[in-house]
């Protein structure tokens, strides 16, 4: 190896695995997770409701997931996101080749509410979502990482 190669290698490998840090492996480093975050009030008047995918291999985005048509967001394994609504029936869609494969329920204003998103490990970009109690829901998100709006505080 000539003098040139010997300096160049290492500096290749610095700049590789500074742009891997920038730009995507690890990307998820820096953003709270379940556990950390510190969750706005909730209003008396809203309920909230959690979305999670709990794989926590990373992976492609899951697709957008939405409530009676309104997209409110998308998943990534590893990740989740929640919104405020007002009650009344809540459809939860997902990216999905059928469309029966949605959460359906009431919500209720001052309850909390989970749905989990997940892939199906067939392929051809089939995406569920499942409502689950709190107890399941505890058991993967408390490291998913929040990946909604910034909120301020966090």
């Amino acid at each position: 190896m000539t003098r040139n190669a010997t300096v160049r290698f290492p500096l290749f490998c610095a700049m590789a695995v500074l742009c891997a840090s920038q730009f995507g492996c690890g990307s998820h480093d820096n953003r709270p997770t379940y556990s950390q975050f510190r969750f706005p009030a909730l209003s008396p008047n809203m309920a909230r409701i959690f979305f999670y995918d709990g794989d926590s291999g990373k992976g492609e985005p899951a697709g957008t997931v939405a409530i009676n048509d309104e997209v409110v967001g998308s998943g990534t394994p590893g990740t989740f996101f929640f919104v405020d609504r007002a009650p009344g029936k809540c459809v939860v869609s997902c990216r999905s080749m059928w469309p029966e494969q949605a959460a359906e329920f009431i919500a209720v204003s001052g309850k909390t509410y989970y749905v989990s998103i997940y892939a199906h490990r067939w392929g051809m970009g089939e995406l569920s979502g499942l409502l689950v109690d709190q107890p399941t829901a505890m058991k993967d998100m408390p490291n998913c990482v929040y990946e909604g709006p910034p909120l301020s505080g966090q």
